[in-house]
């Protein structure tokens, strides 16, 4: 009987602790006052992060970055706050420390959400408190702490990226949808999507480059048109847009060079994932996917000049595709979620290092693969390689993709939008050309599979209903 009474107080504690998490995350929605998370969570809070069961511990350390977001208060967060997140990350007990690195992620970006006060102050905070923690779980004496901070590498690095909340709201996917290019870039944000969503805003599931509104404004002849165009086109369109906000942003407002310089040890240690060997094959080649996944975040935050050129993210890409002199046989999960994704790397690094170093992955590894996922998700994307060419090779390059890639690749694509090889060539120009839509209205087809032909060597895009 004592013994489960002792179960049964230590559930409610722990249930107490997701309960207070939640208090605190609707005052950072503005549900309730702010006072009341400094006056009667935190200390409640603060409490079981002292709890005698290592599972309340654990459930306590979960709730702190809910409860550093409820308080937005930087003396706190300082003084108290932090300081017993720091000692959680060093708790006795090693699933408590493990339950610190899951979290250490919202730590970061809780603490940057702090937009009253100084961001060079809560940066600065963030360097002395958040780096040393996650060094510390990187080098714990358990496998399983240390295996679970290099999960999380990966979104960590990634929360350094210089993000405002308007912007995140524009492009994070909904909880419903981790895909697109807002997952690839932040993939450290996709739980901050609730807090950053507090005015209720709607969000759609397809990322979009700017927040919708709750009244849609009347709609331009060419929304019209758009909407008669296959769903594979819009879908694309949209995908363009978003990754053409992203890049704009990146060159804009680079990362904060204090940070760039912190992080560099971390930084080696996530690279180091992608030829990592702890003698455990399954170990070996989860890890290389958390390192693929969160690589085109990496790539964004440090941009062209210390993260390829100077940097060890060149390599690390080499070792993940396979094609470095130490590399070993890359999992398929791994090239599958590469290959997703090397339209977004290619169009950080741009047109001269998607030439020389990424150009020649996509058409002797990626299109060739035997893997038809593999085909698949890179061929998805290839209208926005193309735009990375100059235009007088952009029909040698669809030659020679086609020539390379045989039928395979194409015979997934027909199934998948219900269209032929000359579609997939044809919309390559759905993103370079403006003017398409225009020459989609003069041509008034009406059958949303009619095609046009390639003539004089350009592209046109397929065919749409006609506008009513």
């Amino acid at each position: 009987n004592n013994n489960n009474n002792n179960n049964q107080a230590e559930e409610l504690r722990i249930t107490a602790c997701h309960l207070l998490a939640e208090l605190a995350g609707a005052a950072e929605e503005r549900l309730i006052p702010r006072d009341c998370v400094l006056r009667d969570v935190w200390p409640a809070v603060r409490h079981l992060c002292g709890d005698g069961s290592f599972k309340v511990r654990r459930s306590a350390a979960q709730a702190l970055p809910r409860v550093l977001g409820g308080t937005s208060h930087l003396q706190l967060a300082r003084e108290a706050i932090l300081p017993m997140f720091r000692k959680l990350s060093r708790d006795d007990m090693y699933r408590v420390r493990k339950s610190t690195g899951e979290c250490l992620v919202d730590m970061s970006r809780s603490l940057l959400l702090l937009n009253d006060e100084d961001m060079d102050v809560l940066k600065q905070l963030r360097r002395d408190v958040l780096i040393p923690t996650a060094l510390n779980l990187l080098n714990d004496p358990n496998k399983l702490v240390r295996h679970g901070m290099m999960q999380f590498l990966g979104p960590f690095l990634a929360s350094f990226y210089p993000l405002e909340e308007g912007f995140l709201q524009g492009i994070l996917p909904t909880p419903s949808s981790e895909e697109g290019i807002g997952a690839q870039f932040f993939p450290h944000a996709s739980s901050m999507v609730s807090r950053l969503n507090a005015s209720g805003t709607t969000m759609t599931s397809s990322p979009t480059p700017a927040a919708l509104t709750r009244t849609p404004p009347p709609k331009s002849p060419k929304q019209v048109l758009q909407q008669t165009l296959p769903e594979f086109i819009v879908a694309h369109r949209m995908s363009e847009l978003t990754l053409q906000a992203v890049i704009r942003h990146c060159r804009e407002n680079p990362a904060d060079p204090e940070d760039v310089a912190m992080i560099a040890s971390i930084l080696q240690q996530f690279c180091g994932l992608a030829e990592i060997d702890t003698g455990d094959d399954n170990v070996d080649a989860e890890m290389r996917v958390y390192c693929a996944y969160s690589y085109p975040a990496i790539v964004l935050l440090l941009g062209v000049h210390d993260g390829w050129k100077q940097g060890p993210l060149k390599r690390c890409f080499q070792s993940l595709v396979g094609i470095h002199e130490s590399s070993t046989p890359t999992p398929l999960p791994v090239k599958r979620c590469l290959a997703s994704s090397l339209h977004t790397v290619a169009h950080v690094l741009g047109p001269d290092l998607f030439q020389k170093d990424l150009l020649p992955v996509f058409l002797e590894h990626f299109v060739t693969d035997s893997d038809d996922s593999v085909q698949w998700n890179v061929l998805t994307h290839f209208p926005q390689l193309l735009e990375l060419q100059p235009p007088e090779k952009w029909i040698f390059f669809v030659g020679e993709m086609v020539r390379i890639s045989g039928r395979t690749g194409f015979a997934r694509c027909q199934k998948e939008t219900q269209c032929d090889e000359s579609d997939v060539i044809e919309l390559a120009s759905a993103g370079c050309f403006e003017q398409e839509y225009s020459i989609l209205v003069a041509l008034g087809q009406s059958n949303a599979s009619s095609q046009t032909r390639v003539a004089g060597g350009t592209a046109t895009t397929p065919g749409s209903r006609r506008p009513s």
